[in-house]
């Protein structure tokens, strides 16, 4: 049996955000910068020169748990590997930390499923 991100968005992001945001190496911008990509990938088309949101922290991050799911699997995947590639660009080991939490987190659903 496969792995479907799409049907475990939502658990999948109630469950690594919240780790992740406890984690030392997590940037205080660092749901900014997630916010910026995914309003992009997703099509939410915002004016960022008076989006506030944008240069408050706990708004982006507010509105970044608030984001639509995305349409297909495809964009699923397309969104964890850009947050991947945006968490690198952080000079932390927070994209580490995202990296083995995703791992962790297919690998527990993954069990869930074979059970079912």
């Amino acid at each position: 049996m496969f792995f479907l991100v799409k049907q475990n968005w939502k658990k999948l992001n109630k469950t690594i955000w919240p780790t992740l945001d406890k984690r030392k190496s997590a940037p205080p911008d660092m749901y900014i910068e997630l916010l910026r990509f995914a309003r992009i990938r997703l099509g939410i088309q915002v004016d960022e020169a008076t989006d506030a949101t944008l240069s408050n922290p706990s708004l982006a991050r507010e509105e970044f748990f608030g984001l639509p799911d995305p349409e297909s699997e495809s964009k699923c995947i397309e969104l964890l590997e850009g947050f991947y590639n945006i968490l690198s660009d952080f000079r932390t080991e927070i994209a580490m930390h995202y990296q083995e939490e995703l791992r962790d987190f297919e690998r527990a659903e993954s069990q869930i499923q074979h059970l079912r």
